[in-house]
């Protein structure tokens, strides 16, 4: 590992030596796990709620084993993933890194610190923005693009200020939209996750989804939702029109960044994820303001949308997510495109065996949905 390493250096740098010191690389030890939260705030780079204790709590309800590792001083937290009879991997949220050349530094220490306890491979999110140089360094370097388990691109709506200068910043459709959402009745609340209520919003989401991503069953659902509930992390929101529930959302904050972790809403049609039977009633976009408006008083200066077209297609009216595109970028005037996920393997030869297992996988489902009439999604060019 550290020979390609250095080659990525010498090929970056044109450089004439020997590598630098290599990163440590460590599990948490008790009283770190037990400030973990502290710890990862302290990181420098975006918060990220998907990396927080509850999160990790949450990640054990659906049998994933939470990861902790302390990462040249930075707190990292992953989750152990077995591909029987392939090995493991340990899937990062992370490591903090300034650059392409940090992050491959990182994780190719990290790596050889997963070989040595019997893990085959690593996969790496970290936080760094989309660009070509870099992308191609990491490709030089020995990482390989892999699917990544959070969204590459999402819309991040600006939280800093009073709501009145929050609301301002919205386009002029979106503060339309608020307004009509008044005169037609639409009213949002925040809800407890009562079992009536977790199911009325699993049902919006399964709506929603229609197999274009996945969801764990009702009950784990119901536990997640509740135990973040519980621990004041997140809120479930709901807005009623014409008597009925027509959309869900839970909201969740880490730090001062706030998240939608999950939402849905009614549609036009039985099986129709494109289109929301929602209407002209402006309730999907009260239903989000609600959700800001309970991050902003949570102090949180940041709320993630989530899942958008890159920038490159935010306007591509022929992709699969265009109408969640053009929704989201009514608040957010911006698109965040991050590098994405890449995999470096301390086990080259059961490394390699995943990730082919996995692109195996993944062609049969991609032929299954082909058969659904979906359109194949440009931004995933790289997986193709």
């Amino acid at each position: 590992m550290a020979g390609s390493l250095w080659r990525a250096r010498a090929h970056r740098f044109g450089a004439k030596g020997s590598p630098g010191p290599p990163v440590q690389v460590r599990f948490a030890d008790s009283d770190e796990v037990a400030r973990w939260d502290d710890l990862l705030l302290a990181a420098p780079d975006e918060g990220n709620a998907y990396r927080g204790s509850v999160n990790i709590a949450c990640m054990a309800l659906q049998g994933y084993q939470a990861v902790r590792l302390i990462v040249g001083g930075h707190a990292v937290t992953g989750f152990r993933v077995d591909v029987r009879p392939l090995g493991a991997m340990w899937m990062l949220i992370g490591p903090p890194a300034s650059d392409a050349v940090e992050l491959v530094d990182a994780a190719c220490a990290i790596a050889d610190f997963a070989a040595e306890h019997g893990v085959s491979a690593v996969r790496v999110r970290p936080q760094l923005r989309e660009d070509e140089g870099a992308a191609r360094f990491l490709r030089d370097s020995g990482l390989v693009r892999v699917p990544s388990w959070l969204s590459d691109h999402i819309a991040v709506v600006d939280l800093s200020g009073t709501q009145q200068q929050v609301y301002a910043r919205f386009k002029k459709q979106t503060r339309h939209a608020l307004r009509r959402s008044v005169r037609e009745g639409v009213q949002v609340r925040r809800v407890e996750p009562t079992s009536e209520n977790c199911v009325t919003m699993n049902r919006l989401v399964e709506q929603t989804r229609h197999e274009r991503f996945s969801t764990p069953p009702d009950h784990v659902l119901t536990d997640i939702y509740r135990t973040l509930s519980a621990d004041g992390a997140g809120q479930m929101f709901m807005a009623w029109h014409g008597g009925r529930v027509v959309a869900a959302a839970f909201a969740v904050v880490f730090g001062e960044n706030a998240m939608c972790m999950v939402g849905g809403s009614v549609r036009k049609a039985p099986g129709d994820a494109e289109h929301p039977g929602l209407g002209t009633s402006g309730a999907g976009y009260a239903l989000q303001w609600e959700c800001m408006k309970w991050a902003h008083e949570r102090g949180c200066t940041r709320y993630d949308m989530d899942v958008t077209p890159s920038t490159a297609y935010i306007h591509d009216p022929t992709h699969p997510f265009h109408r969640i595109g053009k929704f989201k970028k009514s608040f957010s005037r911006e698109i965040t495109d991050y590098l994405g996920c890449y995999q470096v393997s301390g086990r080259p030869l059961s490394g390699w065996m995943i990730r082919r297992a996995e692109r195996f996988t993944q062609r049969k489902a991609a032929r299954r949905a082909r058969q659904r009439g979906r359109r194949p999604n440009p931004d995933f060019v790289w997986l193709r």
